[in-house]
């Protein structure tokens, strides 16, 4: 998002939701916070200055309510059936943690009192004007856009919040505040694999939007990754180890064959969404990779319903050298989902899957004419391959969760 400053050094967005007159609460809150980071490394009078007047933005604008307080948008919010005045489970963790931090430089206790009341909201059932939804199993998730009707349950807003609740807890060793992030890790462990869709992640379960090739997928794997650490959950570390190889399932070489055209540079270029190249069939794909990996699976991004993949040969080389077939009976391909740009262009995925992994560095496929067209138009492939080890030597630096959050912030404020 694209914001100025106004005279007092708060943040004014001019594109995207802007909150009426700019004054985005969220992202004021979040700007705080890397303000504060930037005090405790350089503790100078105009970062406390910055401090003190963003302090000021928050309390003069919070909306008191009857045991907690909160910040309202005063825009409709259609795309998650939000109508104004609504509040934010994220906006209030994120302004709860700016108040604390404020309170920490300034010593000022009344930015203590607020913060504790601020975090109260994720303490209040939606059905009561706060962000805790409850499922009727007992598992909780802190809503980032709240309604009884159409729950939404973002994911990286859910997992926002609860790093603030964990922040709370571990400055006040409040086992309150400890045990509603326990439910919270506990609901997140058996509800993450819903926001799997097999090549990528989704933001948020009632629009299933934001799918791989947008801001948030390496957001989520960090996230992910981050409360591993925190917990020693293995099942998080399995998923942010999947979606990282997901996220990097157009690493691979297109080597031309005698039956593949010149320029296929869009069909590993990354973008997942609005590039395509319109391909004669039959034609074959030659996939090599830097080192041998196990193969779990094919994602055809593919231009509308456009799919060829119903008649097809596959092949991999084995580590004699030879060419191995692998016969229709050992994989499966299915629909996976789509998705629609703002500008219309419309995607629909299918995923072959492997029964059994396959390890290889070279995999081929030739795609057949079929009777309703005798051409293919894709706008990516993507190889899902074990890249466990790749994982682990870019995350091995991050072995501090600070590190992590600190990656976090970059990726956010790419989009």
């Amino acid at each position: 998002m694209k914001k100025n400053l106004d005279e007092n050094g708060i943040p004014i967005l001019v594109d995207g939701f802007k909150n009426g007159n700019g004054y985005h609460p969220t992202y004021i809150c979040r700007y705080t916070l890397y303000v504060a980071a930037a005090y405790e490394i350089n503790p100078n009078n105009d970062n406390y200055r910055k401090i003190q007047n963003l302090m000021t933005w928050i309390k003069d604008n919070k909306v008191e309510r009857d045991n907690y307080i909160t910040w309202e948008f005063v825009e409709d919010l259609p795309s998650f059936n939000q109508k104004a005045p609504w509040t934010s489970a994220l906006t209030n963790a994120w302004c709860s943690a700016a108040l604390l931090q404020g309170y920490k430089i300034t010593g000022n206790e009344k930015l203590e009192t607020l913060a504790r009341a601020g975090l109260e909201y994720l303490f209040i059932p939606v059905s009561d004007g706060g962000g805790l939804y409850e499922f009727e199993n007992g598992d909780i998730w802190f809503e980032e856009y709240p309604s009884t009707e159409n729950p939404s349950h973002v994911l990286n807003g859910f997992i926002y919040a609860m790093d603030v609740l964990d922040m709370f807890s571990s400055y006040y060793e409040s086992a309150r505040y400890q045990d509603l992030f326990d439910r919270a890790v506990v609901s997140l462990v058996k509800r993450i694999d819903q926001y799997d869709v097999g090549y990528g992640s989704i933001y948020d379960l009632y629009t299933r939007g934001n799918k791989l090739g947008m801001g948030y997928h390496p957001i989520h794997i960090l996230q992910l990754y981050y409360l591993y650490l925190r917990t020693e959950n293995p099942h998080l570390l399995e998923v942010s180890q999947k979606w990282y190889a997901l996220q990097n399932q157009s690493k691979y070489e297109l080597l031309e064959t005698p039956a593949t055209p010149k320029d296929l540079s869009v069909i590993h270029d990354g973008n997942y969404w609005s590039n395509y190249v319109k391909v004669k069939l039959p034609i074959e794909f030659s996939f090599t990779f830097d080192k041998v990996y196990k193969l779990y699976g094919v994602n055809f991004f593919l231009y509308n319903d456009n799919n060829p993949t119903h008649s097809m040969a596959l092949a991999y080389v084995s580590e004699d050298g030879s060419y191995i077939a692998i016969p229709p009976v050992n994989y499966s391909v299915e629909w996976t989902g789509s998705n629609t740009t703002p500008n219309g262009h419309v995607t629909n995925v299918y995923s072959l899957t492997f029964n059994e992994a396959i390890s290889t560095q070279s995999l081929i496929f030739k795609l057949e004419k079929t009777a309703p067209n005798d051409a293919g138009v894709f706008r990516e492939i993507g190889i899902w391959k074990n890249m466990n080890d790749d994982y682990w030597v870019e995350y091995k630096r991050l072995h501090r969760m600070e590190d992590i959050v600190n990656k976090r912030i970059q990726l956010i404020n790419r989009k």
